[in-house]
Order: C-alpha cells, then sequence, then structure tokens
C-alpha cells in the first residue's frame, strides 16, 4: 500500500507500508521510504487490558535504514509530538465513550 504524507508542509513524501499484524488489540505495520535499507519504521498500538475498567496503551516506534543518523533529530521531534498529539485524542475518546 502506498501512503501520502505531509511533510511538515514542504510537500508530500510517499511511503510504501504493509501490514504486519492486525488482531484484537494489536496492530502494527510497517512503512519505508524509497527502499528498506534507506528508512524503514515499524510502528505497533496494542493495547492491553490490566484490570475490569483499565487498560495500558503502547504506542511503539522502531526506525531504521542508513538515513536514520541524518535525520534523528528531526524524526524524534516529529514522532514525539505525534505520539502526544494521538496518546491526548485517544485518552480523549475513551473517556467521552467508555467512562
Amino acid at each position: 500500500m502506498t501512503v501520502m504524507v505531509n511533510d511538515r508542509g514542504t510537500g508530500w513524501v510517499k511511503l510504501s507500508s504493509r501490514m504486519i499484524k492486525n488482531g484484537e488489540g494489536i496492530v502494527s505495520f510497517e512503512n519505508s521510504l524509497y527502499a528498506p535499507f534507506l528508512f524503514k519504521g515499524l510502528h505497533r498500538y496494542e493495547v492491553i487490558p490490566c484490570s475490569e475498567n483499565r487498560a495500558k496503551f503502547v504506542n511503539a516506534e522502531v526506525f531504521s535504514g542508513l538515513s536514520v543518523p541524518f535525520v534523528r533529530k528531526r524524526l524524534l521531534n516529529d514522532t514525539r509530538k505525534f505520539k502526544e498529539n494521538t496518546n491526548a485524542a485517544l485518552k480523549k475518546y475513551v473517556e467521552e465513550h467508555f467512562f
């Protein structure tokens, strides 16, 4: 699958995406830019039940490829902002709809 991602308003980047796992409580997929040896990101979202009214949400990513050392600072900053926004939106949705 091909995914188009906005690159900070400077244009669009085309990523090749592949679903790794899509099951109860977990979704994981990988994206590559140009070729996996240049840049690959493995993403995982997982919901782990802790008790009747509690769950742990895991939002994890692993990046690899030859280009990672050159874009590490920007990549980590963008990823942190994305995760904070995703986690806040998910928390709000769950609290409004389930509690």
